[in-house]
């Protein structure tokens, strides 16, 4: 399987995917929706950081659209032998740090703070809840930094923790994005 970057300097590339029934790439259509609320001003020179990583897809689109650094935290260890190679094809090794394990107890281990999260948990086993409460209480996002979470558009997912609040949920499909902002 072969996923499409959309945007930037590799557009129009692929990169290969393992194929892995519980591996659930963030959509083509999506991305682009992704990348276009954001703009490609805000990703000039960012550090972003990918939660359930899978493919890496969502950081090398970043990475391709102007940002200086991806962070990735991923469970399966193909799926980072095969992100790592992807890098490597794309020449994009000396931008990115991709760490084992999972995603909320890693969270503890960064030093990094990021302007931008990007989270794409199992559908079916996700608690929003967690996820935030622990990115707010490791610091890893930045004061002005957005977080982005994809997960069911049924789910009614927590709207916000302290200082990172809802600013926008979209649905796409059977898919739904929830927008944060900390510090408004």
């Amino acid at each position: 399987m072969q996923l499409k970057i959309t945007g930037g300097k590799h557009k129009g590339k692929y990169i290969k995917v393992q194929k892995n029934p519980q591996l659930r790439p963030t959509t083509e259509k999506l991305r682009l929706a992704i990348f276009s609320i954001l703009g490609n001003e805000f990703l000039k020179n960012i550090k972003i950081l990918e939660l359930y990583a899978g493919t890496g897809i969502f950081s090398i689109e970043a990475l391709s659209r102007g940002a200086s650094w991806a962070d990735m935290i991923e469970i399966n260890t193909k799926n980072i032998g095969q992100i790592k190679k992807n890098m490597s094809d794309l020449m994009l090794s000396n931008t990115f740090n991709i760490k084992l394990g999972d995603a909320i107890k890693s969270l503890k281990d960064l030093n990094n703070k990021y302007e931008l999260i990007f989270a794409d948990p199992p559908y079916d086993s996700f608690n929003s809840k967690e996820l935030i409460e622990n990115i707010y209480k490791q610091d890893v996002l930045d004061d002005k930094g957005i977080l982005i979470i994809e997960h069911k558009h049924q789910l009614n997912i927590q709207s916000e923790f302290k200082e990172i609040k809802s600013i926008s949920k979209r649905k796409y499909g059977d898919s739904a994005i929830s927008i944060y902002k900390k510090g408004i």
